[in-house]
């Protein structure tokens, strides 16, 4: 067997290096081609196995109860109290600044909730007008006590200390992509269980090319929002006396994708040096030095092309 490989090897490839190279070159442009497929990716599409038990459980809840991407800013005064009217005026400033941004839908504050126990107005009358501490006939005291003794607002809306709140910023929601989501997820079912027919098939293969295109044009608009909202998290913190701090799964997925991405330009470029220096020092010849590079250079963009043609989520 091995002489056999052996012989081909020596009759087919090195007796004949120009049209071997010519191949190699013809292979290389066909993987070059398609190179602007190549996509990085950071959701439940590339990270999880679509026949993930958990996966399937959190696409039901889904499903049945609904779900909206959001990010949450912490803001914390570096002097005075989160209750004094300058703060909640900064609140206020920054949730109609957030608001402003494209695709940030609502934004929920210390400003928004509603509360109970602070105002005279029955709870009858509370139905069509609820109060918040930014209303009028609320008792700015009540209101300050209760929001930090409120099981439901202590730690979730402000911190047990008072001296950090929180702003949930909900995304507006894709509906053309949760709706090819949705029926991706079923036709993926019916294929894990064997009753998926032709039709089915036909019809999977169609929403997933739409679904990948639907998701890049998403996650390409989550990143701009993203973005300017850290760009307004920045104009904030210089204009007044606070420290504002961002989280949250959308931003989490984002941040990753450009860590990765700067990783392997710093890492890549680290490499490419170190080899070049080395083959250098054992080599002292440019021949030897250019020829492992090439042959490097050549596996790395034959196998990026390659998880382009297959469509592979990185």
């Amino acid at each position: 067997m091995i002489k056999n490989i052996s012989y081909i090897y020596l009759q087919y490839i090195l007796n004949y290096p120009k049209y071997v190279i010519i191949l190699m070159l013809v292979i290389l442009a066909g993987m070059i081609s398609n190179i602007s497929n190549f996509r990085l990716d950071a959701s439940t599409d590339s990270l999880i196995l679509e026949n993930d038990k958990d996966l399937i459980k959190y696409r039901n809840i889904v499903k049945d109860y609904g779900a909206k991407d959001f990010i949450v800013m912490t803001l914390t005064p570096n002097n005075g109290d989160i209750f004094d009217d300058h703060n909640l005026k900064i609140i206020e400033d920054l949730k109609t600044e957030l608001l402003s941004i494209k695709n940030i839908e609502s934004v929920t504050s210390i400003i928004d909730i509603p509360l109970v126990e602070s105002s005279e107005i029955p709870l009858v009358e509370m139905i069509n007008n609820v109060p918040t501490i930014l209303s009028d006939d609320t008792d700015r005291n009540k209101a300050e006590r209760e929001i930090l003794e409120s099981p439901i607002y202590k730690n979730l809306i402000i911190s047990e200390d008072g001296k950090t709140t929180a702003l949930q910023i909900n995304l507006a929601s894709n509906n053309k992509l949760l709706e090819l989501s949705k029926i991706k997820a079923e036709l993926i079912s019916k294929k894990i269980n064997k009753t998926i027919n032709d039709n089915d098939l036909s019809l999977l293969n169609k929403v997933k090319a739409e679904y990948k295109i639907e998701k890049v044009l998403n996650d390409n608009s989550t990143h701009e929002l993203l973005k300017k909202t850290r760009i307004l998290q920045e104009e904030f913190m210089n204009l007044h006396e606070i420290e504002l701090r961002m989280g949250g799964i959308p931003m989490i997925a984002d941040d990753m994708i450009m860590y990765v991405k700067n990783d392997l330009i710093v890492f890549g470029l680290g490499v490419f040096l170190f080899i070049v220096i080395t083959l250098i020092i054992i080599f002292r010849s440019l021949k030897w030095v250019l020829l492992p590079i090439v042959s490097c250079m050549y596996a790395v963009v034959f196998m990026i092309g390659l998880l382009s043609i297959l469509n592979w989520e990185v």
